[in-house]
């Protein structure tokens, strides 16, 4: 069950990262889309 999360949350991560790269966002979807990366890897490295 914890590997069906993880994968999830890498998933929405890395749509996340491609959305942001390609340019796909902007204003303040843009925004809210940095914030959730930089409070996930805030997660990930407090489990780790």
């Amino acid at each position: 069950m914890a590997a069906q999360g993880a994968r999830k949350r890498r998933a929405r991560r890395d749509y996340l990262k491609r959305a942001l790269s390609t340019g796909l966002l902007a204003g303040e979807a843009k925004d809210c889309a940095e914030q959730l990366l930089l409070v996930n890897a805030m997660r990930e490295a407090r489990d780790d």
